[in-house]
C-alpha cells in the first residue's frame, strides 16, 4: 500500500534530524514525504533539503503566518498517493509506526486511523508533565480514542469529504477535525501499536503556554470539554471557602482542608507515572498551573468567539 507522509514545520532545527532518521528506519518506507514549512528562519529548510534518505522529499514553502491546518491541507493537495500519514516535527517514530497504521487501513477497511503516542521524557519534570498532555496507556479507551495529527492516517478521499482541516483555527485544530469525524459517524480504526515518541515541554512556562493555547483553541472552535466545567467548579468552591475564611473560623478550616485535599489529589492521580520524590513538588505546581491556563485560555477563547 503506497502512502505519503506529511509534516508541518517552523523553526524545527533541533528536532528534525531525529524525525528524519526515524522515518528512514520505517519497516515500510513512504513513497514520498512532504514538508510544509511556514517561513522557518533557522536551518530547518537546509536540514530537509540535505537529508539523503531512501525516499523522495518535497518541501513546500508557505507564508510565515500559515498555521498547521494550512500546511497540512497544502501538503495533502500536493500528495500523489491515496493514503496519507501525518505526524509532527518534534516526534520520533517507532520503526513499526507506518506498518501498523497501514495494517489497520487494510484490515478494518476504514478511511481514518488513530495512531498512538508516548512520552520521551528526559527529566523528572517532563515525566510529571506527560499525564497532562498525553493519554496514558492505562487510560486508553479504544472505543472513544480520537486521532491526533501527532500520529494519524487518513485517505485523501475522506480528507476531501471533510473539506480538509479548518484553516480558521491555529490551535486544537486536529481535535476540531476529530470531533467533526465523530459527529459524522466516520469509522475510525485504532492502531495502538503505531507509536510516536514526543518530548514534553521542558519548562513550566512552555507547558503553561501549551495548555493555554489548546484551551483557547477549543473555546474558539466551540469544543467544550466536560473537564473544563469541572475545573471552574472546583475553583468556585475554593473561592467560596476562601470568602468564608475571612468571616468564620470553620471557613478557614474548610479552605485549608480543601486546598490540602486538592494538592493530595494532584499527586495521587499521577504519581504512578513518575515514582520519584520530586513529583511531590512538581505535580501540585503543574496541576495549579494547568488549571489557571485552562480557565484563562477558555475565557479568552470565548471572548474571541463572541467577538467574531
Amino acid at each position: 500500500m503506497k502512502y505519503t507522509l506529511i509534516v508541518t514545520t517552523k523553526n524545527e532545527e533541533n528536532s528534525l534530524q531525529a524525525l528524519l532518521e526515524s522515518v528512514a528506519k520505517q519497516m515500510i518506507l513512504p513513497d514520498e514525504m512532504i514538508f510544509a514549512d511556514a517561513g522557518s528562519i533557522d536551518t530547518t529548510r537546509s536540514i530537509i533539503e540535505s537529508f539523503d534518505g531512501p525516499f523522495p522529499i518535497q518541501l513546500l514553502s508557505l507564508a510565515s503566518t500559515a498555521n498547521r491546518s494550512v500546511g497540512r491541507n497544502r501538503a495533502i493537495e500536493a500528495s500523489q498517493t491515496e493514503h496519507i500519514l501525518i505526524t509532527d516535527a518534534g516526534c520520533v517514530l517507532d520503526p513499526r509506526w507506518a506498518k501498523e497504521i497501514l495494517n489497520v487501513f487494510e484490515q478494518n477497511k476504514c478511511e481514518v486511523v488513530a495512531g498512538f503516542y508516548a512520552s520521551e521524557a528526559q527529566t523528572i519534570f517532563e515525566k510529571c508533565i506527560a499525564p497532562y498532555v498525553l493519554i496514558m496507556p492505562d487510560k486508553l479507551n479504544l472505543d472513544t480514542f480520537l486521532p491526533a495529527t501527532r500520529s494519524m492516517g487518513i485517505t485523501k478521499n475522506m480528507w476531501s469529504i471533510m473539506g480538509g482541516f479548518d484553516e480558521r483555527y491555529r490551535y486544537a485544530e486536529d481535535y476540531t477535525f476529530a470531533r467533526k469525524l465523530q459527529a459524522l459517524h466516520v469509522s475510525i480504526g485504532v492502531a495502538k501499536d503505531a507509536v510516536v515518541y514526543w518530548r514534553p515541554r521542558p519548562t513550566l512556562q512552555s507547558f503553561t503556554r501549551m495548555i493555554f493555547e489548546h484551551a483557547y483553541g477549543d473555546a474558539v472552535a466551540g469544543n467544550f470539554r466536560g473537564k473544563v466545567c469541572t475545573i471552574y467548579l472546583r475553583y468556585i468552591i475554593l473561592f467560596i471557602s476562601l470568602l468564608l475564611a475571612f468571616y468564620k473560623i470553620y471557613g478557614r478550616f474548610l479552605f485549608v482542608t480543601l486546598l490540602c485535599l486538592y494538592i493530595a489529589y494532584s499527586i495521587a492521580k499521577n504519581y504512578r507515572y513518575v515514582r520519584h520524590w520530586k513529583a511531590f513538588f512538581y505535580l501540585p505546581i503543574l496541576q495549579l498551573s494547568s488549571d489557571d491556563a485552562v480557565m484563562f485560555g477558555t475565557f479568552c477563547g470565548l471572548c474571541t468567539r463572541v467577538a467574531s
